[in-house]
């Protein structure tokens, strides 16, 4: 199991988002959603996966899912399915 760097909870005791240390998955998916008995729903995949791009932060926004990846990439997280909507380069 990666070493988990953040984990947020969802509301209402539904389970939580936690991104876990991309040193340590393979294939950059190190953003997840996980229900309440810890058992994964979703990972999210992030802008550029063939540059083994990877997330590096997340955060609410509102109630906006929002996550920042290695390349600059700032976007949306849709937390029902985990996909990620690039909105601005950050760099």
């Amino acid at each position: 199991m990666p070493k988990e760097l953040m984990r947020l909870e969802l509301p209402n005791e539904v389970g939580s988002i936690v991104l876990y240390d991309w040193m340590e998955t393979s294939d950059g998916r190190n953003l997840v959603r996980l229900d309440k008995f810890d058992r994964l729903i979703w990972q999210a995949t992030p802008y550029m996966p063939e540059l083994r791009d990877c997330f590096v932060r997340v955060w609410w926004e509102g109630e906006l899912l929002m996550a920042q990846t290695f390349s600059c990439f700032r976007g949306e997280i849709d937390v029902g399915d985990g996909s990620f909507t690039a909105l601005e380069f950050t760099k």
